[in-house]
């Protein structure tokens, strides 16, 4: 099975489109951590993903569409109820194929976090901020864990010592 992914990135059919080659949202950014994100997206367009969004707030788009022109933005409002629903939506009609969350995320912007990995059902990447936020509910991380085809966890050293207590 992972012989035909790595074929399919190494060698793209002439007939073949940037939707045939997945959508990845990068959810995450914070002010002071424009980087966080923008190095996740990047890493996703390296990889050969067809198109890339990162969703962020508006201090954060605003720095990081002066530095792009291959990755794609979704400014969110500062309500968080609303953040939840333009992000469900745009999962939903964008066909997203796999989510990053937390890269850059502050305490204010990661309590998105859980509702949304509930919500979203597609393969996932959970880092830093979004990590943090569900530290206090290691419940809700493996009720996702049963509920998604894929999750990925990538605390760093300390993230993962307030996760694990080692």
């Amino acid at each position: 099975m992972h012989e035909n992914l790595i074929e399919k990135l190494l060698e793209r059919k002439t007939n073949s489109n940037k939707y045939d080659f997945g959508h990845v949202l990068v959810v995450g950014g914070s002010p002071g951590m424009v980087g966080a994100p923008f190095l996740a997206a990047m890493g996703a367009l390296r990889i050969g993903a067809g198109l890339v969004t990162i969703a962020s707030g508006s201090e954060v788009i605003d720095k990081l569409e002066k530095r792009v022109v291959e990755i794609m933005t979704l400014r969110l409002n500062s309500d968080t109820q609303s953040q939840i629903e333009d992000l469900i939506d745009f999962v939903e009609n964008r066909h997203v194929s796999a989510l990053a969350i937390g890269p850059g995320m502050n305490a204010d912007f990661s309590a998105i976090a859980p509702k949304i990995i509930d919500a979203i059902k597609i393969p996932l990447v959970i880092d830093a901020g979004a990590l943090s936020a569900l530290n206090l509910n290691l419940d809700q991380l493996d009720m996702a864990s049963k509920n998604h085809c894929e999750i990925v966890l990538t605390p760093h050293d300390g993230e993962f010592e307030k996760l694990s207590g080692k």
